[in-house]
């Protein structure tokens, strides 16, 4: 769920050249402009893959960290169980995981004005920078239905991870943080 790279730059700055980046999204649209965004970065070992990540064709513990931003939302529960297997499958023991995702802030007085924002300012703006307001006309009624990650995490204990809920911005945004046990 690499999307089109653009959380890259904050992770390669922290694992540097001689560390691995594998992004995985089975969106063909999203690796190409995700190619782009790796002719960026020459000189760090990073692999594209178009895949669903759900069903990865990782080997199991060979990764030291996951993480993925703004996706969680369009899985129905099911899936969002699947991935939390998924995470343990490839987490090497020790290793963690870091999920982020846009929610419904709980304060009434922030969530009108931020679910406007979703669903009329970013389509109109991706429209502008990007061409393509489809990409993001669906972004606050997925928010509204997904509210935060607060709610799925007992799909990652379940999964036999060690998680605990972050909010951002007001709630504006949640997460995931956690690791695989030991």
């Amino acid at each position: 769920m690499t999307g089109m790279g653009e959380a890259w730059p904050y992770i390669l700055a922290d694992i540097g050249p001689s560390g691995q980046l594998t992004a995985i999204d089975f969106c063909p649209a999203m690796t190409r402009v995700a190619e782009k965004q790796h002719a960026q970065w020459p000189g760090y070992n990073i692999e594209l893959r178009t895949e669903n990540a759900l069903h990865c064709s990782l080997p199991d513990r060979c990764a030291d960290a996951v993480t993925a931003t703004f996706a969680l939302k369009t899985f129905l529960k099911p899936q969002i169980e699947q991935f939390a297997a998924e995470i343990r499958r490839v987490l090497r023991p020790g290793g963690v995981f870091s999920l982020i995702e846009v929610s419904l802030p709980t304060d009434p007085l922030l969530r009108a004005p931020y679910l406007f924002y979703l669903k009329n300012v970013i389509p109109r703006l991706g429209k502008a920078f990007l061409g393509d307001p489809d990409s993001y006309q669906m972004l606050g009624v997925y928010t509204e239905a997904f509210k935060n990650c607060r709610l799925v995490m007992d799909c990652f204990e379940r999964a036999g991870l060690q998680v605990r809920h972050v909010n951002y911005f007001g709630g504006c945004a949640s997460g995931l943080v956690g690791k695989k046990p030991l």
